[in-house]
């Protein structure tokens, strides 16, 4: 990771891992889209109490270094950009269900636990996808995992490990126009000899909204120590 001179306005465009491996295949990039990012900004540097006035607000803001771009897409947006209707008052929020930062499988061999996830002050139509940092601890109910390599949907946090790491698309249940975006996917658990957590990352794809979960996963019976393994 490096900085770019703030001095200048510059624009640093590189091809990620999955354009790279596209271009060596020999197969055309053909880039219709493009998504914009303010991953890096801190804006808790907003200052209202700045002694030139309202214009200064965001002075150090704007004279903040600008992260380099990478090929590692899954890190360099994580929070996108993205198009409201005119006259929003308030921001998409997701909402997921358990609300307890660490949800746990029973004993049961044959336990599932389900997440409901609502997508609140927004109507329209939408649909989520939902980041497994470790894929080979849990069995969805629906759906089946898809490889993030190289996309800037993946939300996995640098220690979660990006290379065990999948999504699973999930469609909207609920009618739009009617009620807030909203559905639900349940979870299997792949039992070993260790107690484990996986962390769930639950994106909204139309807003970038998202809510992040803790699973613990107990170890199969009678195999092991109760050593928590993340």
């Amino acid at each position: 990771m490096g900085y770019l001179d703030n001095s200048a306005i510059t624009v640093d465009a590189i091809l990620t891992k999955q354009g790279r491996t596209l271009l060596a295949e020999g197969t055309a990039l053909d880039i219709s889209y493009f998504s914009l990012g303010d991953t890096g900004v801190d804006y808790t540097i907003w200052n209202t109490g700045h002694p030139s006035g309202s214009a200064y607000y965001g002075e150090a803001i704007e004279n903040m270094p600008v992260t380099e771009a990478i090929p590692q897409a899954q890190y360099q947006l994580r929070n996108r950009l993205v198009t409201l209707p005119r006259g929003t008052t308030h921001l998409p929020f997701m909402h997921v269900t358990p609300k307890d930062a660490l949800t746990t499988f029973t004993d049961n061999a044959n336990d599932t636990v389900t997440f409901n996830m609502t997508l609140n002050n927004f109507a329209g139509s939408d649909s989520f996808l939902v980041v497994v940092s470790d894929w080979n601890l849990l069995n969805p109910s629906t759906g089946t995992y898809i490889p993030i390599a190289g996309m800037a949907n993946s939300y996995t946090s640098v220690d979660s490990g990006v290379e065990t790491a999948m999504m699973i698309a999930v469609p909207m249940s609920s009618s739009p126009g009617t009620s807030f975006p909203a559905s639900a996917l349940a979870f299997t658990a792949n039992r070993g000899n260790k107690i484990k957590q996986v962390n769930l990352t639950f994106i909204s794809v139309g807003t970038g909204a998202w809510a992040s979960r803790n699973v613990q996963i107990p170890k199969a019976t009678g195999d092991g120590a109760d050593t928590i393994v993340r």
